[in-house]
C-alpha cells in the first residue's frame, strides 16, 4: 500500500493512478509499435501486418486523447488543492510525470 493510500483516497488519487496507468499503457504500446515497425520492408511485411499496426497507432492516438483529458483534469485538481497537497502527493506527481516523460520520448523515437 502506497503511502498516500493511508489518507482518504481522493479524487485527485484517482486521478493520478489513471494517469500511471496510461504512462504504463503508452509504455507498453509503444514497445508493440516498434516491434511491429520492424518487420516493415521485409519478407514478413503483409497488408496484415501494417493493418495492426495502424491499429496499434489508433489506439496509441485514442490513449494520448484520454491521457490528455486525464492531465486537464489533474491540473485543476491540483490548482485548487495545492495548499492541501502533501509532500508524498507532490513526489507522486514528480515520479508519474519522469514515467510519462519517458514514455512520449519513447513514443516519439519509434515515430521519427
Amino acid at each position: 500500500m502506497s503511502s498516500y493510500q493511508r489518507a482518504p483516497y481522493t479524487h485527485f488519487h484517482e486521478l493520478v493512478d489513471t494517469w500511471t496507468k496510461h504512462a504504463q499503457a503508452i509504455e507498453t504500446q509503444v514497445k508493440n509499435l516498434s516491434e511491429r515497425a520492424r518487420v516493415l520492408g521485409t519478407l514478413s511485411d503483409t497488408p496484415e501486418v501494417r493493418t495492426r499496426l495502424d491499429e496499434d497507432e489508433r489506439r496509441l492516438h485514442n490513449l494520448a486523447t484520454k491521457t490528455k483529458t486525464v492531465l486537464k483534469e489533474l491540473a485543476d485538481e491540483i490548482t485548487t488543492r495545492r495548499k492541501e497537497l502533501s509532500r508524498n502527493d507532490l513526489d507522486m506527481i514528480a515520479k508519474v510525470k519522469t514515467a510519462m516523460i519517458n514514455a512520449l520520448k519513447n513514443y516519439e523515437d519509434v515515430i521519427t
